[in-house]
Formats: C-alpha cells, sequence, structure tokens
C-alpha cells in the first residue's frame, strides 16, 4: 500500500529502459534486422491524500532544463486517481482494484478519530466482515496492518516535512531579504525535520535506522552527517 503524492520526475522513466534492456539482451543490436519490442503502456494508480483530478498526463519532456515544441525523446504516463469516489468506471471494471480502495478509503474514515494503528485494525475487521479483500486480509492481516501503519505515517511525515521546510525558508527568505535565505531555510529545516521523522519512525514503530532513513529516501550516512551538523549548531 503506497500513499504516495506523484513525483515529479517518474519513475516509469526508469522502469522502461529496464524492461527493454531484458527484452533485447539476447538480439543482435549491431545486426541489420529490425529488432521488434512490444508497444508500452505506462500507467500510474494514484491513492495518495492530495487532491487530484480523475485523469491526468506526466511527460518527460516537463523534466528538461529547457522546453521544447516537439522532444526527440519523450515518455507519456498517464495518472489516474482510485480514491474512493473517483474513476467509478475503473473500479467498477477492476474489483480488486474497487475493494482496495475500499479499504484504504475505510483506513483513513476511521483515522479522523482514532490513533492509526486503531484504523487500520477497526478497517481491516470491516472489510473482512463485508466481503472486501477478505481473503487476503484473512491471509495476511499482520502484515496488512504493518504495512498500512508504516505507509500512512510515513505520508504523514513526508508532508509534515515538506510543509515545515517551506513554512521555514520562508520565513528565513523575508528576514534576509533575499532567495538564499529561503534555500538555507528550507536546507535547515529539511534537516531538522529529518532528524526528527527518523528517530519518531524508529520509536514509534520499532524499525531500524537503515530502513527509517529508505523510507524517507535519504541514506544512514546522510542521517548522520544531517544529525552531527544539527548536534554541533
Amino acid at each position: 500500500m503506497k500513499f504516495r503524492k506523484i513525483p515529479a520526475f517518474n519513475p516509469n522513466q526508469h522502469y522502461v529502459s529496464t524492461v527493454l534492456k531484458g527484452r533485447v539482451k539476447d538480439e543482435n543490436l549491431y545486426g541489420q534486422a529490425l529488432i521488434k519490442i512490444p508497444a508500452p503502456r505506462f500507467v500510474v494508480l494514484y491513492n495518495g491524500t492530495e487532491d487530484q483530478p480523475e485523469r491526468r498526463i506526466l511527460k518527460l519532456s516537463d523534466s528538461y532544463e529547457k522546453k521544447q515544441e516537439t522532444p526527440e525523446l519523450e515518455l507519456t504516463v498517464v495518472v489516474y486517481n482510485i480514491n474512493w469516489g473517483h474513476n467509478k468506471e475503473l473500479l467498477e471494471a477492476c474489483q480488486l482494484l474497487k475493494e482496495y480502495a475500499q479499504f484504504v478509503n475505510q483506513v483513513r474514515e476511521y483515522a479522523r478519530e482514532d490513533t492509526i494503528k486503531e484504523a487500520v485494525e477497526k478497517a481491516v475487521d470491516y472489510c473482512i466482515e463485508n466481503n472486501i479483500l477478505a481473503d487476503f486480509l484473512f491471509k495476511y492481516r499482520m502484515e496488512a496492518v504493518d504495512m498500512c501503519i508504516f505507509e500512512f505515517n510515513e505520508e504523514k511525515f513526508l508532508k509534515s516535512e515538506r510543509e515545515w521546510s517551506y513554512n521555514n525558508g520562508r520565513e528565513e527568505g523575508r528576514k534576509e531579504g533575499r532567495k538564499e535565505g529561503l534555500k538555507l531555510g528550507q536546507i535547515e529545516g529539511r534537516k531538522e525535520t529529518l532528524i526528527k521523522n527518523i528517530e519518531t519512525l524508529m520509536n514509534n514503530l520499532g524499525i531500524d535506522l537503515q530502513k527509517a532513513c529508505e523510507s524517507l529516501g535519504i541514506s544512514v550516512e546522510e542521517y548522520h552527517n544531517a544529525k552531527g551538523k544539527s548536534t554541533v549548531q
């Protein structure tokens, strides 16, 4: 389960090269015969907490430093919002996807009043009783609960990190009266927030430092460097 914001640089851009490399690894790439490959189609199923349209298009060319009218290398990804209440035709066409969206929605509903752990446990019970992903949740209850708790907390931490860094950086920028202040505030804010989030993940979820760092997209070395500089200051 992933409660994720859609990245500006979409991971599909990496997947395509990996998949195609595997398909042609036994072919003669230097021969004259044209090597046929399957026509790719890239799709992202979004179930994050930020507002998103029913359907949107991401393009590789949007990441280019200079905008090009007709880029020579392009990759297009279709993003579908699969949160409950969106893309009803798509969800109705795939029962498993529909039930998954229901489960995620149920967790979020319970989380309005309960702790994350309580919300997930209640959602699992509700879905089993109402035949929503029932077989899977009954068989893998513990794994589903642990993963859901971890991902839900990770999403909250990442969101708070972005907001804190932005607000702190903006305030620094105002004080200094220049753009460098904003950048400095964001960098320093990110360091302090990362340290706090990683340690909270370790304490609340009982995971090790390596796993906590991986969930926030940094290395253990970066964590130690940020913690050392924060301590010195």
